[in-house]
């Protein structure tokens, strides 16, 4: 029943199909942060209630490069051949 409301394994999958921001995003890309304290952007993802750094970087092109090669690494697979 769980797989039919969107819901495998604990991980809501149209919530990761998703290019949907959140209100709070102020960057205007999921995942990626401007930490104004070093000046640079951080890229990062949260999983199956884990969260993955995946670095800081000076460009924002470059956070936003490294935060979608994330979700290829990491959703990859869990996406595949799944319909939601």
């Amino acid at each position: 029943m769980r797989e039919k409301v969107g819901l495998i394994g604990g991980t809501e999958v149209s919530r990761i199909r998703s290019n949907r921001l959140i209100a709070t995003n102020t960057s205007g890309a999921r995942g990626v942060y401007y930490n104004a304290k070093t000046g640079k952007w951080r890229a990062r993802l949260r999983f199956k209630g884990k969260t993955y750094n995946l670095g800081t970087y000076k460009n924002f092109e470059d956070a936003v490069k490294a935060r979608k090669d994330g979700e290829e690494q990491i959703y990859g697979e869990f996406l595949a051949g799944r319909q939601i």
